[in-house]
């Protein structure tokens, strides 16, 4: 299948959840609560989980930092 898209697919014991391989469509995902929240756009994530994210001050210095350098994490 060719465009933009993302599937889910439902079996007994599990849920899994891919994308097309172009990353044409932004996945973002979340776990809240013990519920695990997936969405095409941050808002729509927000909106779905009640929740707001943070910015990870620390790790966004680091990365702007390091400048692309392959790094560990």
């Amino acid at each position: 299948y060719w465009g933009g898209y993302s599937l889910c697919l439902e079996s007994e014991d599990r849920v899994e959840i891919m994308r097309d391989p172009s990353g044409m469509l932004p996945c973002y995902y979340r776990s809240w609560d013990d519920i695990f929240y997936v969405a095409s756009d941050v808002p729509l994530l927000c909106e779905a989980s009640g929740q707001q994210p943070t910015i990870d001050w620390q790790g966004l210095g680091g990365t702007l930092y390091i400048n692309g350098l392959p790094q560990r994490t």
